[in-house]
C-alpha cells in the first residue's frame, strides 16, 4: 500500500489499534463489538486508510511484502504459528510458500518489539499488548510483512538483468520451432510500486543483434507485475545498418531503423524470485517487437520481416528491493 506520506499513515495505524484495546474476542469479529486477529487488523486498516486489506490470515500473509524481522517498523505486521512447539527463531532463510501457509495468527506491530493483537487464548482474550521477546510468541513467530510503505521510496525496486537474444520468426511464421540465439544484452531498471506485484518503471539495455550486425540502445517504460507478466515500450537507438544476409531462399535484405518513441515493444513474463532478504533472483521471458522498415525499393518479403522485428529473450534477472 505505497503512501505519499507513510509516517501520517503509520500514526494513524497505530492510533486506531490502539483504540480497540480491550475488545473483546469474537471469531469472525470485525467490529468493536468482537473482533479476532485478522478481524482486528482488517477493521484498524480500513478505519486509518480508508482501503480494505485481505480478510484472513492465509490471504494476508500472501500479499504483503515479507520483509526480514529485523526491518520492522511501527504498522508492519508480524505471522506466527501457534501450534508451533519449538522455537522457529532463525529456522528460515528464506520464507517461501510453505512457511506462509503456516500462519494462524497476525497482529500489528507498534515498535519496540511490541505488537497489538486479537488473541482467543490465555487469560487476557481480546485485543491485548504482548512482546516478540516473550518465549511463547518468540517460539511462534514466522514472518513479517509490510502493508504501508516505510518511507516515499519504500518499495522501489533496482534491477540488473541478462539475457540470450533468440530468433523466434519460426514460432510467428507457423514454421518448426528451431530457435537460434542470435544476439545478447545486459541491462538494469528501476521501478516504484502502484499496487501489491504491480508496479511502473523505466528500463535500460544494451545488446548485440548479431543476425542484422547491430548494437541497440532500447530505453523502455515498464507497466505490469514484479512477478508475472508486464508491458513495455519506448524509443530505441540503433548503432550500425540493420540488414539480413543473403541466404538460398531470399536475397540481402537492408532496413531503416528510425528513432521514434516505439521503437520497440513486448510482452515480458518474470518468474517469483529465490528471494534472501530484500534481494533475489529469477527467469524472465520476453516476446518482443522491434521497429525495422525494409529500404525503398524492396520487394516485399513477410517472412524476412518477421526474422528481422520479432525476437525470444531468455534472461536471468537479480532484484533489491528498498523496504
Amino acid at each position: 500500500m505505497p503512501s505519499f506520506s507513510p509516517s501520517k499513515t503509520r500514526s494513524s495505524i497505530l492510533r486506531s489499534a490502539n483504540s480497540y484495546i480491550g475488545t473483546p474476542y469474537v471469531y469472525g469479529g470485525t467490529n468493536s463489538k468482537g473482533l479476532d486477529c485478522s478481524g482486528y487488523v482488517f477493521l484498524v486498516f480500513k478505519e486509518a486508510t480508508g482501503r480494505t486489506v485481505p480478510r484472513t490470515v492465509a490471504t494476508l500473509g500472501q500479499w504483503v511484502l515479507i520483509i526480514p524481522r529485523k526491518e520492522l517498523t511501527a504498522g508492519d505486521l508480524v505471522f506466527f504459528d501457534l501450534e508451533a512447539t519449538a522455537s522457529r527463531s532463525g529456522t528460515y532463510t528464506s520464507i517461501g510458500p510453505a512457511v506462509i501457509a503456516a500462519a494462524d495468527h497476525v497482529g500489528i506491530y507498534t515498535g519496540e518489539g511490541q505488537f497489538l493483537h486479537a488473541t482467543s487464548r490465555g487469560s487476557r482474550r481480546g485485543v491485548t499488548r504482548d512482546s516478540l521477546s516473550e518465549s511463547s510468541w518468540s517460539r511462534r513467530f514466522l514472518f513479517a510483512g509490510r502493508v504501508v510503505s516505510a518511507s516515499p521510496l519504500s518499495g522501489l525496486g533496482i534491477e540488473a538483468n541478462v539475457l540470450g537474444i533468440l530468433n523466434a520468426e519460426a514460432l510467428v511464421g507457423g514454421g518448426a520451432p528451431e530457435l537460434e540465439l542470435r544476439g545478447a544484452g545486459l541491462g538494469a531498471a528501476l521501478s516504484l510500486p502502484v499496487f501489491n506485484n504491480f508496479s511502473l518503471g523505466l528500463r535500460g539495455r544494451t545488446e548485440y543483434d548479431e543476425l542484422l550486425g547491430t548494437f541497440r540502445f532500447p530505453l523502455e517504460l515498464v507497466i505490469g507485475q514484479n512477478a508475472g507478466f508486464s508491458f513495455f515500450a519506448g524509443p530505441v537507438f540503433t548503432l550500425g545498418e540493420p540488414g539480413l544476409s543473403a541466404t538460398e531462399s531470399s536475397p540481402a535484405r537492408g532496413y531503416n531503423a528510425p528513432l521514434s518513441w516505439i521503437g520497440t515493444a513486448g510482452l515480458r513474463w518474470s518468474s517469483p524470485l529465490i528471494r534472501s532478504g530484500a534481494s533475489g533472483l529469477g527467469l524472465f521471458f520476453e516476446l518482443r517487437f522491434n521497429r525495422y522498415l525494409p529500404l525503398a525499393g524492396l520487394p516485399e518479403d513477410l517472412s524476412a520481416d518477421r526474422n528481422a522485428t520479432i525476437s525470444l529473450g531468455l534472461g536471468l534477472r537479480y532484484r533489491w528491493v528498498r523496504y
